[in-house]
């Protein structure tokens, strides 16, 4: 039986492990897409691990979950969001820009690439 199409995107982007049901594997990431209210948590791990910059072909962090400044939390969060983005190369969409995932899809997606986010 032949492969699916999801599982022919994901033998062109394998650099680790052996696709087997249940196997553990590792895939390249063409893109990374990341947003304000995962992202500090996600950024913070990469600066404990010494990462510089990020390594994928695209990379873009979108301020569209946590708009509203109801206190100091989320204006903390997205200057170190801005920081921490431009410290590792990544595109920073500006806030009110509109839906990440439509976003990403409309000017960053290309068909047969990875995408993590």
């Amino acid at each position: 039986m032949g492969l699916t199409v999801a599982e022919k995107l994901i033998a062109a982007a394998l650099v680790d492990g052996e696709m087997k049901r249940g196997n553990r594997i590792g895939i390249r990431a063409d893109q990374t897409l990341s947003h304000d209210l995962n992202g500090v948590m996600s950024y913070l791990v990469l600066e404990a691990m010494g990462i510089e910059r990020v390594k994928a072909g695209v990379a873009v962090h979108y301020m569209d979950h946590n708009i509203i400044q109801a206190d100091f939390k989320n204006a903390d969060d997205h200057s170190y969001l801005y920081d921490i983005t431009s410290k590792l190369g990544v595109t920073t969409a500006r806030k009110g820009s509109g839906i990440c995932h439509m976003l990403h899809l409309e000017h960053w997606a290309v068909p047969g690439k990875t995408l993590i986010g």
